[in-house]
């Protein structure tokens, strides 16, 4: 199955794409910046969970979504609020 995940290069979300790669998965991963080439059964998506038009397109063919977006400090100035990503990130995912 093709899986989008949010948030999985936090702590939780690198083992939970780990643990959908083991097992078969193809990982769909949004991302701020595309990074390091993790494996082949990865796509990274450049994007912002509270903005869908940056990542909506990369929803087709998943067969689920995963949200693992969560912060535990605020920085208003980048966006960044417990409001923004954890309530209206996840309206959007």
């Amino acid at each position: 199955m093709k899986v989008f995940l949010c948030g999985g290069t936090g702590f939780v979300g690198r083992h939970v794409v780990d643990a959908l790669c083991r097992k078969g998965h193809e990982v769909v991963l949004l991302v701020h910046k595309r990074g390091g080439t993790r494996g082949p059964d990865i796509e990274q998506v450049e994007g912002d969970i509270t903005i869908p038009a940056t990542f909506i397109d990369s929803l087709k063919g998943c067969g689920s979504i995963i949200n693992l977006i969560g912060i535990i400090r605020e920085f208003p100035w980048r966006g960044m609020t417990f409001e923004a990503l954890h309530v209206q990130g996840t309206k959007t995912s």
